[in-house]
């Protein structure tokens, strides 16, 4: 449920290898038997975690929700997505919404009663039961796109009086996990949920009063988190573009804290505070972006990442029967990883510090924690979905499900009896962790003249114990006056200060209309407060338009110092996005802030004042503005639109600027020659400038390559030739091919078809710059020129079968070459050709041809899947785990093609999920389905989909980029092609995953067998850094002599400081490891590659002090040291390899210094490194 990683749908994962979902054919296999699941949990100690509920009383809990009498009302969903695959119900009559009652007290549930069950009731995912003050009836909102729906029971019969009523509808995603979800009554007495990226439309609030919303790409993106009234109206966005954020915990000031699923295998799962006005990122997706574009302006980073994970269920714990350290904190359930959390919050500035607490852990793999809730004792209540899986909208049982109850030890349940006629029972009742009890306070309090309120107010404000419940101050501070001092203990606590400024802002949206005296209380407090009190008004200031509020935001906008990224951004949402709004606010920016800081330069870009445009350009020459500013500017003038601008990033390109600066700018010019700055790309102008940088080193030609490959500007090939064929610099002539196949002459197709028969270091680039000259568009000699030559050396049976094969995969990147391969492909060719033809064709993204393909080229058949054993008999058999990996590790060139698309502990590739912890999320039989059947069960980014062009070909593959003016589509084998929008006549998605059905067949059963059982192994994240500092080349000396003597940098880091390198001074600059994880330093110091010495230095942040292992594969000779000690050292000449050598070492809470030492005698030089941890590792935030 919800996300595509929620619930069931949170595993996922189903793209080109085990990422399926599971359909077990027998509920009962592996299972553990209920009177057992108590003891497969570690909890906190002096805690225990008892079931509370169980089948046969219900099944399958998406979510839940318990009333005031402490019974448990949950959303079932036996027809669990169902309709979105065209298939029918497994229970016709429907699913249901049960109450489960602890009739006789034991603490256990005994009884269930079907509160409402109809055929048009599928899957709900969320619920929240409001009792009325007087009297036995109640309200149930239940939550199922496109509608959120409620069910009335007046006579308070535990049986819903009719058919649901329409509470709002416009929620996207029928029968979709990423739909309307994670309903609950706030502390305001407000309605709070969440939808998924699946969007809205026409949404508006009961009373057809206000805006109507639906999704677009401005201020309403992706996922969203809303609230309203009780009777569906004053409906109100609170923030947007989320991917699946499941459920809000809103505290009792007012805050909300969310979590969010990102596109599975990223392990970028994370959990957010929800800042009013906030954009959270997910939208747009590309190819190269970041997961949630948080070093974009106006983007909300989040406050911790969870990594892998399929997040579910979250509230608030604020009651008193937990110990101190969870009370006022968000709990928080997920189900890949099978865990309860508390998220231990600190106020950070004007954001939150976290540390996770995993609460409840099990060694059952199917333990599937869907929901929490408080119950009105304050014990906690854990819904199970259990079930071999998550994700991708799949289901393998539909006969369990169980409710757990966590509580200190002894801790008997019961429900403490209230009596809301006197104030003493409504402050019973207002002080529950219970949402439902809560509820029933919180109507008398509003039934209340406000004397009684304050009387209210009084006695609650008297308690000498509300410091340790502060809480229960702020739920009555909603519906009161604000006293002028609080109770000791509160007075100087910043939330209530938060809370004052939300109670304005529901009075006087965006602070207009304000009394003097109010405005005196807003500056008061902003003289008081903290960081938090500033946010607050910066993010209500969105929609004002008035002096007073534009004073206010300049005076906020000084506070920023520079450090705080959360204040910075509630000034970004000051600012808004409305033209109008943001021409008033920033107008004056350069008058307020004449004096550049870094402080400064970080307000511009995220706020781009147009008065600052104009002179960014001379910023980027003073040697006083940081590197890391330069960098940001260089975005902020590539955001313009005048053709112009890219002669200025083209001069800085020829400047002496840092080297990062001019490959900033290249990249640019990469993007938008081809389009909006397309006037300049056959300027003269820029012709000269090119000309220039190919005189120069080896750096300017590098970069000059790079502006042709966009411009394509007529006279430069002869000179891009010469840098191709020869150039001591690899990564000029690696740049240089690739250019020429942009290049449509004759020359180009000479110098390619040379390189490739000549040189085998660059014979693929060779080759795919061929094909790119093969599907030139328009009239070009060159075109069929180009094809030919790989024609012919894939037919040439005297050439080497490696140079044979690169090619055929260079032929397989185009419609024509895959047409050639389809008819010459199947000749007197060797074995090992044929297959890897057959595999290709078999992965074309064009449909017909690879209907073709399967019949000329039928994978090879080792196994009949339809002759295996019952999963129940393989899921009991034991296989080799050490043969299942290497099986793996080879599956990068064998027919299996695992690590061709996934990364496993740092090593693979980067188009399907990373299935380092996959044998976290899925049991064995769920993995047995997953390779059997593919298609069982698919995440929504892993879906095909079909593209129909003009010209009648249909192109099959999953879109990573979608623009304006084309669209990305990677097929099977990892190749990306650019389809014109212009050229599309439909788009639609597929009903299958891009892994390929017939994988299996490539295996025996012991194959599987062995491989399964390796996969159940990988339940810990590893952690490959994309990058590290990086300094050489130093001199190696004869038979690795100095690599044992110590250097500088094993003393001490400086990275301000040049050392003697081999061949001169060297400094410290940064090395990127490729889409699967290999650090290239022989690319990165061509040509001085032979006997050279380098060192890699990168902090690791880890959450806990934890054993790790280390996992390195180098060439040739590595020393690593880990908090400056030395754990590891290997002085043989090996070729890299991934996790060839691994070793154990502790890493410490917070940061860990890691440095490596690594030489080279010649040829190949790089290196692969990957730490496992239990908990997740992430670079180093002050380096």
């Amino acid at each position: 449920m919800g996300y595509s990683m929620t619930i069931k749908t949170a595993f996922s994962f189903s793209i080109i290898l085990l990422v399926g979902f599971l359909a077990v054919q027998n509920s009962a296999m592996a299972q553990i038997p209920l009177e057992k699941a108590e003891a497969t949990f570690s909890v906190p100690e002096g805690m225990e975690l008892k079931v509370w509920a169980a089948e046969p009383l219900f099944v399958n809990p998406t979510a839940f929700d318990i009333d005031e009498k402490g019974r448990a009302w949950i959303c079932e969903a036996v027809n669990y997505r169902r309709k979105l695959r065209n298939q029918p119900p497994l229970r016709s009559e429907g699913d249901r919404i049960v109450i489960l009652i602890d009739s006789d007290g034991d603490g256990k549930a005994d009884k269930a009663t079907t509160f409402y069950q109809a055929p048009h009731v599928m899957s709900p995912l969320g619920i929240a039961v409001a009792k009325d003050a007087k009297g036995p009836g109640r309200k149930v909102f239940y939550c199922q796109s496109p509608d959120i729906m409620v069910l009335e029971d007046k006579d308070g019969d535990d049986k819903a009086d009719g058919p649901p009523t329409k509470f709002l509808t416009g929620f996207q995603g029928l029968d979709h996990d990423h739909g309307v979800h994670g309903i609950s009554i706030g502390p305001d007495g407000k309605l709070y949920f969440s939808i998924g990226d699946t969007g809205v439309k026409d949404l508006q609030a009961a009373n057809g009063k206000g805006k109507k919303w639906s999704s677009n790409t401005t201020d309403l993106r992706a996922g969203t988190v809303w609230r309203c009234d009780l009777d569906g109206n004053n409906l109100q966005l609170i923030a947007h573009n989320f991917r699946n954020n499941y459920m809000p915990a809103v505290d009792s000031y007012g805050t909300v804290f969310i979590s969010d699923n990102d596109d599975d295998g990223n392990q970028q799962t994370r959990i957010c505070y929800v800042m009013p006005g906030g954009n959270f990122g997910y939208h747009p997706r590309g190819a190269g972006q970041t997961h949630w574009h948080e070093e974009d302006p106006g983007i909300v980073p989040k406050i911790l990442r969870t990594f892998f994970g399929s997040p579910t269920g979250m509230c608030m714990y604020e009651a008193q029967l937990l110990p101190a350290k969870y009370q006022g904190q968000p709990l928080h359930t997920d189900a890949g990883p099978r865990n309860l959390r508390c998220y231990h919050t600190k106020i950070d500035g004007a954001g939150f510090s976290v540390e996770q607490e995993n609460m409840i852990s099990s060694t059952d793999g199917w333990f599937r924690p869907s929901d929490v809730k408080v119950a009105p004792d304050g014990s906690v209540f854990v819904a199970d979905w259990y079930d071999p899986g998550v994700g991708g909208h799949g289901m393998g049982d539909t006969t369990k499900g169980r409710i757990y109850r966590l509580a200190p030890k002894g801790s008997k349940s019961h429900v403490p009896a209230i009596d809301y006629s006197t104030n003493e029972g409504i402050i019973s009742g207002l002080s529950s962790g219970c949402n439902a009890t809560r509820y029933i306070a919180l109507q008398h309090i509003i039934a209340m003249d406000a004397p009684k309120r304050n009387a209210l107010a009084k006695m609650i404000f008297a308690d000498p114990e509300i410091a340790q419940k502060p809480w229960v101050a702020a739920r009555i501070l909603w519906f009161v006056d604000f006293p002028k001092v609080l109770p000791k203990g509160l007075e100087q606590r910043e939330e209530f200060k938060w809370l004052e400024i939300r109670k304005l802002v529901d009075a006087h949206p965006g602070l207009m209309g304000l009394s003097a005296a109010e405005k005196t209380r807003v500056d008061f407090l902003l003289a008081n407060g903290g960081p938090g009190v500033a946010r607050e008004i910066l993010v209500n200031l969105r929609e004002s338009d008035d002096d007073n509020s534009k004073q206010w935001f300049y005076n906020l906008a000084k506070k920023y110092d520079g450090k705080d990224v959360f204040l910075l951004k509630a000034i970004g949402v000051a600012a808004g996005t409305d033209p109008k709004h943001r021409e008033l606010f920033l107008a004056d920016f350069k008058k307020q802030f004449s004096v550049w800081s870094p402080a400064v330069g970080d307000l511009v870009f995220e706020l781009r004042p147009k008065d600052m445009m104009d002179g960014l350009g001379d910023m980027l020459t003073k040697a006083e503005i940081p590197l890391e500013q330069k960098l940001k500017i260089i975005n902020i003038l590539a955001s313009n639109d005048s053709p112009n601008d890219a002669l200025t990033f083209v001069s800085l390109v020829k400047s002496k600027a840092s080297i990062q600066i001019r490959e900033k700018a290249v990249e640019w010019l990469k993007i938008y020659l081809p389009g909006k700055w397309s006037a300049v790309a056959s300027s003269p102008d820029l012709l000269k400038s090119v000309n220039e940088l190919l005189t120069g080193d080896s750096d300017d030609q590098r970069l000059a390559l790079g502006i042709i490959e966009a411009a394509k500007p007529k006279g430069v090939v002869e000179q891009v030739s010469k840098l191709a064929l020869a150039n001591k610099d690899g990564r000029v002539q690696k740049q240089a091919i690739a250019t020429l196949g942009a290049l449509p002459e004759k020359l180009s197709v000479d110098t390619l078809t040379k390189v490739l028969q000549e040189n085998n270091n660059y014979s693929q680039d060779a080759a795919n710059s061929l094909a790119a000259l093969g599907q030139t568009k328009g009239k070009v000699s060159g075109l069929q020129a180009a094809m030919n030559a790989l024609q012919t050396v894939f037919s040439d049976q005297t050439a080497p079968l490696t140079k044979r094969t690169l090619v055929a995969n260079a032929l397989s990147g185009t419609r024509n070459g895959s047409d050639f391969l389809l008819l010459n492909g199947n000749g007197e060719i060797p074995a090992e050709l044929k297959q890897e033809v057959g595999r290709l064709l078999r992965n074309s993204p064009y449909q017909d041809l690879r209907n073709k393909a399967m019949i000329a080229y039928p994978a090879p058949g080792k196994l009949d899947p339809k002759k295996l054993p019952a999963l129940s008999v393989l899921a009991l058999k034991k296989g080799d785990i050490a043969r299942g990996k290497a099986l793996m590790a080879s599956s990068g060139t064998s027919q299996l093609q695992c690590l061709k698309c996934h990364a496993v502990q740092g090593s693979g590739g980067a188009i399907g999920p990373d299935l380092s912890m996959i044998g976290k999320k899925g049991t064995k039989e769920n993995l047995y389905e997953s390779l059997i059947n593919p298609n069982k069960a698919i995440a929504d980014q892993y879906l095909t989909w079909i593209i129909e062009t003009k010209k009648g070909q249909v192109l099959t593959g999953l879109i990573v980029e979608e623009s304006p003016e084309l669209i990305v589509l990677r097929d099977g084998n990892g190749k990306d092609y650019k389809i014109d929008r212009k050229d599309v006549e439909s788009k639609a998605k597929g009903p299958n995953s891009l892994m390929p059905s017939d994988l299996i067949n490539s295996m025996s059963e012991q194959d599987l067998i062995d491989l399964v059982d390796y996969l159940a192994t990988l339940q810990t994240a590893a952690f490959s850094p994309e990058w590290f500092h990086i300094i050489g080349p130093f001199e190696n000396g004869v038979s690795d002599e100095n690599f044992e003597k110590v250097g500088e940098p094993e003393a001490k880091v400086e990275f301000e400081k040049k050392l003697k390198g081999k061949t001169g001074p060297v400094g410290w600059s940064k090395v990127r490891a490729s889409s699967n994880g290999y650090l290239n330093l022989g690319m990165h110091f061509s040509p001085e590659t032979n006997g050279i010495i380098s060192y890699l230095y990168q902090v690791i942040d880890s959450p806990i002090d934890q054993d790790s292992t280390i996992l390195v594969g180098a060439d040739d000779c590595v020393k690593v040291w880990v908090n400056n000690a030395e754990v590891f050292k290997d002085k043989n000449h090996f070729a890299a390899q991934p996790a060839r050598n691994s070793v154990a070492v502790k890493l410490k809470k917070g940061a860990n210094p890691i440095l490596i030492k690594i030489n080279n005698g010649e040829g190949e030089h790089g290196l692969y490194f990957s730490i496992l941890s239990k908990e997740p590792l992430k670079i180093g935030a002050k380096q």
